[in-house]
């Protein structure tokens, strides 16, 4: 015996019409406040976000162009009096007026090229944060036979511009313990804790004399730092021998 089907109830609209909002308030209208919400959000954070990003742009600018004056463009000024005076009255030394002239030039050349590259390095680009790290500690060892113990992690969450305020002050704190420290051995460590990166560079060397004023180098770390809204520590070891470079840089909003 054949029994006929039960009756379906009416197939109800996949999307519903304006004019028929869904049972329990209207879907379109908590949409709708939730994009609202969202955009409000935007408007809000955006301006923050640009003004710290502007005031990262002119503190760069205006450590650059410190850079040009003080050091590369005085030292030009130097060479074009030099020369000036080489011109008026040719020297009578065998040339070693001129070569002076030479030597100075190409040094300040090289300064060019230190600036140039301290804007962005390319090791960054083409090795990441922790591979520059290392290609870096290992470069100062092959050039000043300074050993460098390493702790890194494998990977950070880091964007372009965490990655570059790390790299910069590891990179002057181990030229600083290479060339002025008279250090033998120096570490180099990278932690994650509680949302902070914590990198520390330090050496066995002999110090910060007291009474030394910083110099363009600390002060390039510590504006860098300043400006990602890092602390900066630069102070004695924790044996309290050599020197120890510490910073402390927020995660949050770093992120890539």
């Amino acid at each position: 015996m054949l029994h006929s089907p039960p009756e379906r109830a009416p197939a109800r609209p996949l999307i519903a019409s304006a004019a028929e909002p869904p049972a329990g308030g209207s879907l379109r209208a908590r949409v709708a406040r939730s994009l609202r919400a969202a955009a409000d959000r935007l408007a809000g954070e955006c301006p923050h976000t640009a003004r710290v990003a502007l005031a990262a742009q002119e503190g760069e600018r205006k450590r650059v162009a410190r850079e040009l004056h003080d050091e590369v463009g005085q030292g030009l000024v130097a060479i074009a009096l030099m020369a000036e005076r080489a011109a008026a009255e040719p020297p009578a030394d065998d040339g070693e007026t001129y070569a002076e002239i030479a030597r100075r030039t190409h040094f300040y050349l090289d300064e060019l090229r230190r600036i140039a590259h301290e804007l962005r390095p390319e090791m960054l680009d083409d090795l990441g944060l922790i591979d520059a790290l290392v290609a870096l500690a290992a470069s100062v060892e092959a050039d000043h036979g300074l050993i460098v113990a390493r702790e890194l992690p494998r990977e950070l969450g880091l964007s372009g511009e965490g990655e570059l305020v790390v790299y910069r002050v590891a990179q002057e704190a181990l030229a600083n313990a290479a060339r002025h420290a008279t250090a033998t051995r120096a570490w180099l460590t990278v932690v994650e804790h509680d949302g902070v990166l914590v990198l520390e560079v330090g050496d066995d060397g002999r110090g910060i004399p007291d009474g030394v004023e910083a110099g363009i180098g600390i002060g390039g770390m510590r504006e860098r730092a300043r400006l990602a809204g890092a602390a900066l520590e630069i102070g004695p070891g924790p044996d309290g021998r050599g020197t120890r470079v510490r910073l402390e840089l927020p995660l949050t909003g770093t992120g890539g």
